[in-house]
């Protein structure tokens, strides 16, 4: 599976480009790419800015259509992949875990997408989408209708509650942990990164 690190945000509510945002010594989006490494090496990350990611080690892929959101940066993977199943991972969020992917993988049979759902919220930035999902994708954008919601709303999908997988609620909690706000970043500071 391809897992595409999304890392076009505009990072209104930070105020600076979360990405490289450094976290015990390293850029914030280095720390999500060695989380995913321990679960695939197909990665690529998509971006609409012009920011140089080249040091990271894989593909850039700039969104087809700029400033439409994670939707653009699915569709351009699809266009310029040919992989089954794509994984979202955002770059804000540096303790994802390679037991969260596994277990929605193993929900895809007969849907095009996978949400996790966690303590209340549905997390479509961190879901698996089928290139069957693709035509769809295209459409909403062509009429402006940007939410992920929109897409999930579309096409035959598996909302998982993820409180079911079998491990802690702290690994959970920190997968699921999106840094957005100057708070978010000073906790993110203080917490152990293995």
């Amino acid at each position: 599976m391809l897992v595409a690190v999304l890392a076009g945000g505009e990072s209104r509510r930070m105020g600076v480009d979360k990405a490289f945002l450094p976290i015990h010594g390293e850029p914030m989006i280095y720390h999500v790419l060695q989380r995913i490494e321990t679960w695939t090496n197909r990665i690529v990350i998509s971006s609409s800015k012009r920011l140089d990611y080249s040091s990271l080690g894989y593909p850039v892929l700039r969104d087809i259509y700029q400033g439409k959101g994670p939707l653009s940066a699915l569709n351009s993977v699809f266009t310029a992949f040919q992989d089954e199943w794509i994984a979202l991972a955002p770059c804000d969020s540096p303790f994802l875990n390679k037991a969260v992917y596994e277990y929605l993988t193993a929900q895809t049979s007969h849907y095009q997408a996978v949400i996790p759902y966690y303590k209340g919220r549905y997390h479509p930035l961190a879901g698996l989408y089928h290139r069957d999902c693709s035509a769809v994708v295209k459409e909403l954008l062509h009429k402006d209708k940007l939410a992920m919601k929109s897409l999930y709303h579309s096409v035959p999908t598996k909302f998982v509650d993820c409180e079911c997988i079998s491990v802690s609620s702290d690994i959970l909690d920190n997968h699921f942990l999106n840094i957005n706000h100057p708070e978010d970043y000073d906790m993110a500071l203080h917490m152990d990164i293995r």
